[in-house]
């Protein structure tokens, strides 16, 4: 079995948010030693949003938050956008780990709310329409 079989769906995406906020704080770092910085303040603002997203996913993930979904679509949408934009630059090592870092989120994201959304299908079915 591999690591993702073992693992659940809410692990693989602590996994791949850590990963993603580590990955775009290494973008953001090296984004500033670049000799045009000016060439890179989106990409550099867009890691800013994207670390600050996905943080903010985490704690919502842990404290099981009943608006973890909401937060998890914005963080998706805002790594979909820091993932193009760092794509934009091909050159750059660390603008194509972060790019992938965020695709990878995505992925996780996708995955998570479509098992969530399937639990609570399933709950749903188990009240035969009884509400608390």
């Amino acid at each position: 079995m591999n690591n993702e079989q073992g693992q659940s769906a809410v692990g693989q995406l602590r996994d791949a948010l850590t990963e993603c906020i580590h990955r775009c704080n290494h973008c953001f770092t090296g984004c500033l030693m670049e000799d045009d910085v000016k060439m890179m303040a989106e990409c550099i603002r867009l890691d800013r949003d994207c670390i600050e997203a996905c943080a903010m996913a985490l704690k919502f993930l842990y404290k099981r938050s009943r608006f973890q979904r909401e937060v998890l679509m914005l963080c998706k949408n805002i790594c979909i956008v820091c993932g193009e934009e760092c794509a934009r630059f091909p050159q750059m090592g660390h603008c194509q780990r972060s790019a992938e870092a965020c695709r990878e989120a995505v992925e996780k994201i996708d995955a998570f709310l479509t098992d969530l959304a399937r639990k609570e299908e399933a709950k749903g079915s188990t009240n035969n329409g009884m509400s608390c």
